[in-house]
C-alpha cells in the first residue's frame, strides 16, 4: 500500500470518527427544563409555572395556544411514578388536586391554585415505549 493510500485512509477514518461522535453528541442532548417560564405580556395574563421533566425524558412536542400550552415527552419511569413526581412538586408550591382519575390506559391528576390549572396525563405503553406524558397548564376565567 502506498504512502498516500495510507495517509488517505487514516484522514477518512479519523473524520468518520469524528463524524460519529458528533452525531451521538448532539443526538443524546436533553435540556434541563422542559417547560420554559412564562411571563405576563401587556394585560393579558399567563401562568407562571416551571415544570422540569424526570431524568431520562426525551421530549415528543409542544402545543402554544393564546389559552393553554401543552408539553408532551416520553419518560422511562411508570406512570404512578410520574404522577407521584409532579404531585410532590406542585405540593411543595402550594398546589392543590382538583380532580383525578384513571380512564382507559390513561391516568390523569389535575392540580389547581387560585385560576391557575395543571393537568398532568400519562399513559405506560411498554418497557420499550415507557410512559407518554403530557402536562397541560392554562389559566381560568
Amino acid at each position: 500500500m502506498s504512502s498516500q493510500t495510507k495517509i488517505a485512509f487514516l484522514s477518512f477514518t479519523v473524520l468518520t470518527v469524528f463524524a460519529i461522535a458528533s452525531y451521538n453528541k448532539f443526538n443524546d442532548y436533553r435540556p434541563k427544563t422542559i417547560i420554559p417560564i412564562e411571563e405576563v405580556h401587556g394585560i393579558r395574563t399567563e401562568v407562571k409555572i416551571e415544570l422540569p421533566a424526570p431524568e431520562d425524558s426525551e421530549a415528543i412536542g409542544s402545543t402554544v395556544t393564546d389559552s393553554n400550552r401543552t408539553y408532551n415527552y416520553r419518560s422511562k419511569k411508570a406512570s404512578t411514578e410520574v404522577q407521584q413526581y409532579y404531585k410532590n412538586i406542585l405540593f411543595n408550591e402550594k398546589w392543590q388536586i382538583n380532580n383525578e382519575g384513571t380512564v382507559d390506559i390513561f391516568t390523569f391528576t389535575e392540580f389547581k391554585r387560585e385560576k391557575d390549572r395543571v393537568k398532568i396525563t400519562t399513559s405506560t405503553q411498554d418497557k420499550e415505549t415507557g410512559t407518554i406524558v403530557s402536562i397541560e397548564i392554562w389559566k381560568t376565567d
